[in-house]
């Protein structure tokens, strides 16, 4: 048994961002087998976790707060020190509260940091121990996504180039003081082995909880978005659905109804509020029944990252998908998800789909793929196992 602090800044309860199920989750599974404690922000969320689990886990506070991405104008982020995404967590804090925990509460065997943001706390100061960073993304190849999807001559395309450079040279930083690096899939595995050549690069999954009852309703024409549309990758994302595709589809299918579910930015709901056929619920409790009723799953994702978690639930409730190259980045040769990158196939390829539906049987075959290798259960053992022999190399040392 391995002692282990568990840091990360996704720790929202009930999880439902793709960050937050996967830091919760593999929490979870890790206590099973180790001797876990968790530093993360101290959030609503946060206390009704530790309401809910009754004392069963050592958690601790980080003293500063996660603040939302400053707006810079183009010439501010120009000549910004600070990088995207990066300078909303307070690197000094955070290193401090570390180091705080440290000298309070002994060392520990294993160091597991979620993500970069937290990972860049190292930078300050390294304690004896093994250094593990869990990549739910990778920030390089998020920001050269950027600046590839706009065109050359327009200013912003420069200024993504440059930060796409100085997010790379920083990650490279970053990751170098790490012993080990997970990734949620084979493709991000190539480009941490092509961006470090390091031999420490594990593949850890990311997952779903598995619905193990399915009932099939579905609503003719029913096109289902699930997503935090404050995230500016699915906000680009939907915008670009509704601005260059949306309009075919109604053209061929006039019953066609848009449904977008979860937390959704003013800006969203004044740009759809004079269409009928499209409802923004915002977020709900439960997704069972609206995947249940969805006649197609859409993902229209640009800008790269790790496994999308709700590629693998669409799949999970045997929903069709037609998604971009981009967010079905991780699973292959699945004939239930139509890839489709410009307007018009994006399109053609939903309308088909209503039309005609897909095959059962390569529905039954994405389902039992999600069963197969996409449980947080099948996930968390193979992390215990990675653990496990990470704990006892540093003993045989």
């Amino acid at each position: 048994m391995a002692r282990i602090l568990y840091i990360t800044p996704f720790f929202n309860f009930p999880p439902r961002d793709g960050a937050s199920l996967r830091a919760v989750n593999l929490f979870e599974k890790l206590s099973e087998k180790h001797d876990v404690e968790l530093l993360t922000y101290n959030t609503k969320g946060l206390e009704y976790y530790i309401n809910q689990s009754n004392g069963k886990f050592k958690i601790h506070k980080l003293t500063s707060i996660h603040k939302k991405n400053i707006k810079l104008s183009f010439f501010q982020r120009l000549i910004s020190s600070e990088l995207p995404g990066f300078a909303s967590h307070d690197i000094n804090c955070i290193a401090d509260d570390f180091e705080k925990l440290i000298l309070e509460s002994g060392t520990y065997d294993i160091y597991y940091f979620a993500t970069q943001l937290m990972g860049q706390a190292v930078l300050k100061k390294k304690w004896p121990g093994i250094y593990a960073i869990d990549l739910y993304d990778i920030y390089s190849t998020y920001t050269k996504g950027k600046y590839l999807n706009v065109p050359f001559w327009r200013p912003f395309h420069w200024l993504f180039r440059i930060e796409a450079l100085r997010v790379k040279s920083y990650e490279k930083k970053i990751l170098r003081l790490f012993d080990h690096i997970l990734v949620t899939s084979e493709e991000d595995m190539k480009i941490i082995n092509y961006l470090l050549n390091k031999p420490s690069i594990h593949e850890v999954l990311t997952g779903i909880n598995f619905p193990k009852e399915l009932t099939r309703n579905v609503e003719n024409g029913t096109i289902l978005m699930v997503a935090n549309f404050e995230y500016a990758g699915n906000n680009e994302g939907i915008k670009w659905f509704y601005k260059h595709v949306w309009q075919i589809i109604l053209d061929k299918i006039n019953n066609a109804k848009l449904v977008l579910v979860g937390k959704c930015p003013l800006e969203i709901q004044t740009m759809t509020k004079k269409e009928d056929n499209i409802t923004i619920t915002g977020i709900v409790p439960n997704l069972t029944g609206f995947y249940e009723k969805a006649a197609c799953v859409i993902l229209p994702l640009f800008h790269d990252g790790g496994t999308k978690t709700k590629l693998l639930e669409a799949m999970a409730y045997r929903t069709p998908i037609v998604s971009t190259k981009e967010a079905a980045k991780g699973i292959k040769n699945m004939n239930s998800i139509i890839i489709a990158n410009d307007p018009k196939t994006f399109a053609s390829s939903v309308t088909s789909i209503l039309t005609n539906g897909i095959d059962d049987a390569d529905l039954d075959q994405s389902r039992q793929l999600i069963q197969n290798h996409y449980t947080w259960d099948k996930i968390g053992d193979k992390l215990n196992h990675l653990i496990y022999k990470m704990a006892k190399a540093r003993m045989n040392k």
